[in-house]
C-alpha cells in the first residue's frame, strides 16, 4: 500500500544531503551505498516516501491496476502517461502526476477522494487504510480523509520534512535531520517512535518499521506477529511494513521478509515465499500479498491468491512501481515498454476484455465489458447478481432460501438417513432457513436489505443454518458426496449473509457521514475481513478443500457478526 519512487542513486544521494544537512561524515554513509550506485542495481526504487525536494523524478509512466473494482480502484484508474508515483490505501488508491498534482480515485465514503488538496507543489503521497498523507515541496504536510484517531487533524504543522508515510490509523513523518515523529492511534503503541536518526522508515497497519542511519533495522507497535524480531545486519537501506510482516532490502538488491508467514484465515506464504537471490530493485507488500520488481523491471508476486491479486499480475518488463490495497495493486509503467499483451491474442492487455485468455474476436455479447470466453454468465450483464449460480434476473433471499431447502431435502437427506445425528442437524439447518426467509424484517429481498436491528435475527439464523450444515460435514467417517452437497447448500447461504452485511454495513457507513467514532471504524474494517474471509472459503471450496473451507467461512462470519452487532447495538 506504499509508493514507491524511481530515482537515480547518485541524484538521491545529493538531494538528501542537501536538506538534511546531517554532520555525519558524507563519504562514509556514501560508501555503504557504493554496491547501489555501481553495483549491478544502477536504478534504486525508493520505498515508501523517500526525501527529494523535488518531485521530478527519473521516469514517469502510465498507471495499470488489477483486482476487484469493489469501489472504482479498477475502473476508475486516470489515463496519461506522466505519472510518476503510486499508493493504495484500503480502497483507494493515488497517484502523483510529474506536474506535482496529486489524483484519488476508488472509495470516498471517508472523503478521501473529494476532500484531496489541489496544487502542484505535491513530491510524495502516501495512502493509509482510509486516509490520506502527502509532502509538499516546502517541506509542510498534507492530510485529509478519515480521522477518527487524529492521523488527520493532528497532523505536525510547519515545514523541514523530507517524507511521509501512513498506515491502518497512524502515521509518520520523516526530518530533514533524519529523525522521526509519529501521530494518530497508538493503542498498540505505534507512537512509541525511537529516537536517533534514520535513512528509511514505514507505517505499518498497526506497527512501524524502519532503517537506522547505521543500516540496521527497528520495529515497534502491536508485535503479535514478532515482527519486533528484526534481521540482524547492517546492510539495510529500505523498508517496507505490512499487516502481519515486513519487508526489508540490503544494498546487494536482496531483501527479506520476516512477521507471521499467514494473514487472515487462509492467506499463507509472506515470509516462506518471499523470492530469494538479488537483482531487485523495489517492493512492496499489503494485506497478505507481496510483490517485488527486478532489475529489468518485472513483476514477481507472493502470497494471497484471491481477487486474481497474485494471478492478475502483469507479465512484461519496465515496471517502475507498484502499491498493493486490500482488494488493488496498481503499478506505474514506463510508456517505453512495449504493450503488455499477456495472453497472446493480439489485443494489449489495456483494452482486452478478457486479458488471461485468448479471444481475438473480443465477442462481448451482454455488453458487460468481460469477454465471453472470461463471463461466467455471457447473457446476464448483471453476472448472476444475486449469487445463487443461475444466470438471470435478481431472485429475492426468501425464495433462494426455499430452493437450499428442497436442494438440502432431495440431495443430502438420502445420503445422511443412517446418521440420526446428521440428520437432525439438517432438520435444524431447514427451521431456522425457514424463519429467515418468513422474517418481517426483510425491507427489500431482492437486495438483500433489512431493518437495522430486527434484521440481526436474520443474520444470526443465517449464520446457525450454516453452522448445523458444517456439524454435518464434519461428521466422523461423513462420505465425500455428503460434504459436496453441504458445500453445495452452503454456498447460496453464504452470498445472502455477505450480501446483508455488505448492505447494512455500507448503509451504516453513509449514515454516520462526518461523525466517525470508533465502532463505525470497526464495523468497517470487520466488513472488510468477512469479505475477504468469504472469497478465500470459495476458493478452498471449489477445490475440494472442504474443512478448511467450513474454517474459513467460520471465521468470515464472525467478523460479519461483529459488525452486524454494532449496528443493533451502536
Amino acid at each position: 500500500m506504499h509508493p514507491k519512487y524511481l530515482l537515480n542513486a547518485h541524484s538521491f544521494f545529493n538531494r538528501w544531503f542537501k536538506l538534511s544537512n546531517w554532520a555525519a561524515d558524507r563519504a562514509t554513509l556514501t560508501a555503504r551505498f557504493r554496491d547501489v550506485v555501481t553495483g549491478r542495481i544502477q536504478r534504486l526504487v525508493l520505498v515508501t516516501l523517500c526525501a527529494i525536494s523535488t518531485h521530478q523524478v527519473a521516469a514517469q509512466g502510465s498507471l495499470i491496476s488489477w483486482g476487484t473494482d469493489s469501489d472504482g480502484q479498477i475502473s476508475g484508474t486516470p489515463s496519461g502517461s506522466d505519472f510518476v508515483a503510486v499508493s493504495a490505501g484500503g480502497y483507494h488508491n493515488m497517484a502523483l502526476r510529474a506536474d506535482g498534482t496529486v489524483v484519488v480515485w476508488g472509495r470516498d465514503l471517508e472523503t478521501q477522494v473529494s476532500s484531496a488538496p489541489t496544487g502542484n507543489d505535491f513530491v510524495q503521497i502516501e495512502a493509509g487504510d482510509f486516509h490520506c498523507v502527502a509532502l509538499r515541496a516546502d517541506g509542510s504536510l498534507a492530510a485529509w480523509g478519515l480521522d477518527n484517531y487524529g492521523q488527520v487533524s493532528q497532523t505536525p504543522l510547519g515545514t523541514g520534512f523530507v517524507k511521509v508515510t501512513a498506515g491502518g490509523v497512524h502515521s509518520m513523518a520523516q526530518r530533514a535531520d533524519g529523525t522521526l515523529v509519529s501521530w494518530g492511534d497508538g493503542g498498540y503503541g505505534q507512537l512509541a517512535t525511537p529516537g536517533g536518526t534514520f535513512l528509511d522508515s514505514d507505517c505499518g497497519s498497526i506497527g512501524s518499521t524502519a532503517v537506522r542511519t547505521d543500516g540496521s533495522l527497528v520495529f515497534w507497535g502491536y508485535d503479535g506477529y514478532s515482527q519486533s524480531v528484526v534481521p540482524a545486519g547492517n546492510s539495510f537501506i529500505l523498508v517496507d511494513g505490512g499487516q502481519a510482516s515486513s519487508l526489508a532490502m540490503r544494498t546487494d538488491g536482496s531483501f527479506v521478509a520476516w512477521g507471521s508467514d499467514q494473514y487472515g484465515p487462509i492467506y499463507t506464504g509472506m515470509v516462506s515465499d518471499a523470492p530469494t537471490g538479488t537483482g531487485f530493485v523495489s517492493f512492496a507488500e499489503g494485506y497478505g500479498l507481496g510483490i517485488a520488481i527486478r532489475s529489468d523491471g518485472s513483476l514477481v508476486p507472493w502470497g494471497r491468491t484471491d481477487n486474481g491479486l497474485r494471478d492478475g499480475t502483469p507479465a512484461g518488463t519496465g515496471f517502475l512501481a507498484v502499491a498493493i490495497g486490500d482488494q488493488s495493486v496498481i503499478a506505474l509503467r514506463s510508456p517505453l515498454s512495449p504493450p503488455l499483451d499477456g495472453d497472446g491474442d493480439g489485443t494489449p492487455d489495456a483494452s482486452d476484455n478478457c486479458p488471461i485468455l485468448a479471444n481475438a474476436d473480443q465477442l462481448d455479447t451482454d455488453g458487460d465489458g468481460s469477454g465471453d470466453v472470461c463471463d461466467a454468465c455471457p447473457n446476464d450483464a448483471t453476472n448472476d447478481a444475486d449469487g445463487d449460480g443461475v444466470c438471470g434476473s435478481p431472485q429475492p433471499a426468501p425464495e433462494r432460501l426455499a430452493e437450499v431447502a428442497v436442494q438440502l431435502t432431495t440431495t443430502l437427506v438420502p445420503l445422511v438417513s443412517q446418521n440420526s445425528k446428521s440428520l437432525k442437524e439438517v432438520a435444524r439447518a431447514m427451521e431456522l432457513m425457514d424463519r429467515a426467509a418468513k422474517s418481517p424484517a426483510w425491507v427489500d429481498p431482492v437486495n438483500l436489505k433489512l431493518a437495522p436491528v430486527t434484521g440481526k435475527q436474520v443474520f444470526d439464523d443465517l449464520h446457525e443454518a450454516a453452522k448445523s450444515l458444517e456439524r454435518v460435514a464434519d461428521q466422523k467417517n461423513q462420505s465425500p458426496q455428503a460434504k459436496s452437497a453441504v458445500a453445495d447448500a452452503q454456498r447460496p447461504i453464504v452470498e445472502v449473509t455477505k450480501g446483508i452485511a455488505r448492505g447494512a454495513i455500507n448503509e451504516a457507513v453513509q449514515a454516520r457521514a462526518e461523525a466517525v467514532d470508533i465502532k463505525g471504524h470497526a464495523v468497517d474494517r470487520n466488513l472488510a475481513k468477512s469479505a475477504a474471509a468469504f472469497d478465500g472459503a470459495r476458493q478452498l471450496e471449489q477445490a475440494g478443500k472442504y474443512p478448511p473451507a467450513i474454517r474459513a467461512d467460520r471465521t468470515a462470519w464472525g467478523q460479519a457478526g461483529k459488525a452486524m452487532s454494532r449496528l443493533a447495538n451502536p
